[in-house]
């Protein structure tokens, strides 16, 4: 894990010497960027470098290959080593000494808050080691995205070599995975998987770039830092996926802290100043648009302040408004005319599959913004009481403690953040779903910004409140009233913080890793099998894949078509069709034409399936194994890959045993009472065949009933259940006294009803088993057929099950080995 930090941390590095050359050539003399210190450079930095990283992507020249990002990468190491090397050459050892000195508050600073991101990067890397991928849906998609990056050299149009489908979400997080991979070595899913934390990590850095801009005093932004790092749930605990929305929050955070130093400007934004503030919106919005959409909302609020207070400035407040929102849409203009042209077709994009059945709506309450503010403060339900605690003293402290004209500005600015996060949540409860692109139902994520704030002004408040307080029975102990305010202040803090802290340091990591097993069920099975099936199958497969499984994945890792990945074509009817029949075990004559209709050449089933609140939608592998229209390609422990041949659907089973291992089909094997036995695939007259020895050690008799029994059986799912035959090829070679058998049992899938096809005169025939539920097998070696229909009918009455066990018994007393010989096993309906 440490490497894993190492890298991500080479990674921040690289993107900011790609971005310090901008910065210094663009940005460092204008007003709002003039006065950062060393980490807000930093943070802009990986940005910027991140913004340069989108424009050569976006670019239609396929510039976006690994030779040429890390040859910018170097070229952009060197220009930042030359312009710091110039100014320390400007500056002498001596001066730098006494730079250190004046400035040794503010390194104090940089090393708290680079050990506060280090902190909260280690804990949400503690949980990765345990998964190979992440969620199978979110982070599958993005994988996706930017495989087609990577394989295109570019952000190309569509999905393709994968899909048709057209690209109109915002991509600069997706140029930041592929950055990641060319650089560091990820695969498409491992960079989505990885990276994400780290910019997870980086909102500590944006939390104190907003507080250095709202607040002057150092304890407030350092503060702000420490709530994001220690007690702030969001965006930790986003596991589920929303990769780009937070690759995209510490820049949020970067817009905010900029628009409030607009907002409080005592002096006229020059255009310089208010078109590179709105490109950073801009880029915010191509990573994710929910933030240019929460910037814009403020912005209005901000107008419509200026008008109530009937500001004299409120015409330069709109110019300036407009300046930026104009400036804003320059990085969004490319989705913006793609969203635009494919409005007009089905799902409001090219290429999708036929049938598409429109977009699920996931938002379902209209108080959504309120219930994610309040029900997941903290997934500690005694945390979130005292969060909800501190709210409520913030509101007492307010009312107790009116000093502070900048705390009035702050929760000024936090309650449009508050109320353009709500508002926004609330307009997505009625939009249609396949607007869904431009208003994502979770943008109430938002709230953690101004609850953070809050969160930084009840400690300030708190503190002010308690100098104010009668302290004689601490002045008894301490001889100057500040040494017992100072006492109880940091007492109160300690007693409110602590909590926080453990919680971070012993729960948080385990209580993130069950959070990521809902969706991260990607197995190493899965993943070797897909590696294999990369290097493996031919360049023009198609692989069908479970919207359920790690399968989701196949594009992206083992760079084949997959029918279909977590995009829109997944809601086509006859996919979802397929799917479903798969799921409740049905291989029919319509799965068939299905799987033909999309030209399936192979399918994929996973270890797992996630977890779903509607139903199991895991595919059963033995609804395929020992089916002759599928053929068991390669299987990794519980990961199975079959090829398809599809030439008679009325063919459930059929095991010629031409095979070495029987489990690895589906069978299962037991025993019952003492004795030795041995189930093997052989030969005989040239042919593979199954060879059953059973030999009975207790010496038993009929009436002791003393017996061995060898078993082998297997599950066989039917569709057709009217005319349902059995036939097989059976040799019993040598051994089988009067009260030994052989017999083969069908079963419903509880085992409680059964018939049987056993040798005459046997054990079975006496042993709990009623003569009509047996069925002889009058010769000792030939080809027999059944119709299980009819026999099951005349049995019991009603139709044969869907599902049934199979079984077949070896059975011997007599204590002189038991050999058979079994082939041609099928079932056909």
């Amino acid at each position: 894990m440490l490497f894993l930090l190492l890298q991500l941390l080479a990674l921040m590095i690289f993107l900011i010497v790609i971005g310090e050359p901008l910065r210094v050539l663009f940005l460092r003399r204008l007003k709002f960027f003039a006065d950062l210190d060393l980490l807000q450079k930093s943070l802009l930095d990986v940005y910027l470098g991140g913004l340069v990283l989108f424009v050569i992507a976006m670019l239609p020249l396929q510039l976006f290959e690994r030779s040429i990002v890390i040859g910018l990468t170097i070229i952009g190491f060197f220009i930042s080593l030359s312009i710091h090397l110039r100014r320390l050459h400007k500056d002498s050892i001596n001066q730098f000494r006494v730079y250190l000195m004046e400035h040794k508050m503010e390194i104090f600073d940089y090393v708290l808050v680079l050990a506060m991101f280090s902190f909260l990067l280690w804990i949400q890397l503690i949980p990765l080691v345990n998964f190979v991928f992440g969620s199978i849906h979110d982070t599958s998609l993005h994988s996706l995205m930017v495989e087609v990056i990577l394989e295109n050299r570019l952000v190309p149009m569509t999905l393709q070599p994968y899909l048709p489908e057209g690209i109109i979400y915002p991509q600069a997080s997706h140029v930041i995975f592929a950055y990641a991979s060319h650089t560091i070595g990820y695969e498409a899913p491992k960079a989505v998987f990885y990276v994400t934390p780290l910019f997870n990590a980086l909102s500590v850095l944006g939390a104190y770039f907003l507080g250095k801009k709202m607040w002057s005093n150092r304890g407030h932004y350092l503060g702000f830092s420490f709530v994001f790092a220690f007690v702030s749930s969001w965006p930790l605990y986003i596991t589920w996926g929303a990769n780009p929305f937070i690759t995209g929050f510490p820049l949020f955070l970067v817009c905010l802290g900029l628009f409030f130093s607009i907002i409080h400007s005592k002096a006229k934004n020059g255009p310089k100043e208010l078109i590179a503030t709105g490109i950073l919106f801009g880029y915010s919005a191509v990573i994710i648009i929910s933030y240019l959409e929460a910037l814009t909302i403020i912005g209005f609020f901000w107008l419509i302040y200026g008008y109530i207070r009937k500001t004299k400035s409120l015409r330069s407040m709109l110019k300036s408004f407009l300046l930026i929102l104009f400036a804003s849409v320059l990085p969004l203009s490319s989705f913006l005319s793609r969203f635009i042209m494919f409005f007009q077709y089905p799902g409001r994009n090219i290429g999708i599959a036929s049938g598409f059945m429109g977009y699920e709506k996931f938002q379902p309450k209209l108080t959504q913004a309120l219930e994610w503010a309040l029900g997941n403060l903290n997934p500690n339900p005694v945390l979130r009481v005292e969060l909800i605690g501190l709210l409520v003293g913030l509101g007492f402290l307010l009312w107790k403690v009116r000093k502070g004209t900048s705390t009035k500005k702050v929760l000024g600015f936090m309650a449009a953040i508050f109320f353009s996060s709500t508002l926004l949540s609330f307009i997505s409860y009625f939009l249609p779903a396949d607007l869904s692109v431009i208003s994502w139902p979770h943008q109430s994520i938002i709230l953690t910004v101004p609850l953070s704030a809050s969160i930084v002004v009840f400690h300030n408040k708190l503190a002010l409140f308690l100098q104010n307080r009668d302290l004689n029975l601490l002045l008894k102990v301490f001889s100057k009233r500040s040494h017992a305010v100072f006492l109880i202040t940091v007492t109160s803090f300690a007693a409110i913080n602590i909590p926080f802290i453990y919680s971070r340091f012993a729960t948080d990591a385990p209580s993130l890793a069950g959070a990521y097993s809902l969706f991260a069920i990607t197995t190493e099975d899965d993943y070797k099998l897909m590696r294999w099936m990369k290097n493996n199958l031919p360049q023009n497969s198609t692989i069908l894949i479970n919207p359920f499984e790690a399968g989701l994945f196949v594009p992206s890792t083992s760079h084949r078509v997959a029918i279909f990945p977590y995009v829109a074509s997944q809601r086509a009817f006859d996919y979802q069709r397929l799917a479903n029949l798969l799921s409740q075990d049905i291989v029919n004559l319509t799965t068939f034409e299905l799987m033909k209709s999309y030209n399936i050449t192979h399918i994929f089933v996973g270890a797992y399936a996630t977890y779903w609140w509607s139903g199991d939608y895991k595919w059963n592998p033995l609804i395929f194994l020992g089916n002759p229209n599928f053929k068991l390609l390669k299987k990794f422990g519980e990961s199975y890959l079959f090829e398809t041949s599809l030439f008679d659907p009325k063919i459930a089973l059929l095991d010629e045993f031409d095979y070495e291992n029987l489990m690895d089909v589906g069978w299962a094997l037991g025993e019952r009472g003492l004795g030795a036995g041995e189930v093997k695939i052989t030969s005989m007259n040239g042919d593979s065949c199954l060879f059953l020895n059973a030999t009975n050690k207790a010496n038993g008799d009929l009436e002791s009933l003393y017996f061995y029994e060898l078993q082998a059986g297997r599950e066989v799912y039917l569709d057709d259940i009217s005319n349902v035959t059995l036939s097989f090829y059976l040799n019993m070679s040598s051994g089988f006294g009067q009260l030994d058998a052989i017999a083969i049992v069908v079963s419903n899938i509880w085992a409680n009803m059964s018939i049987c096809f056993a040798t005459p005169n046997s054990l079975f025939q006496n042993w709990n088993l009623n003569q009509t539920r047996m069925f002889r097998l009058e010769n000792r070696e030939g080809n027999f057929i059944f119709n299980l229909s009819e026999s099951w009918f005349q049995v019991y009455g009603s139709d044969l099950p869907n599902k049934l066990l199979l079984q077949i018994r070896n059975l011997d007393v007599d204590g002189v080995p038991n050999l058979a010989f079994l082939d041609s096993l099928m079932i056909s309906q």
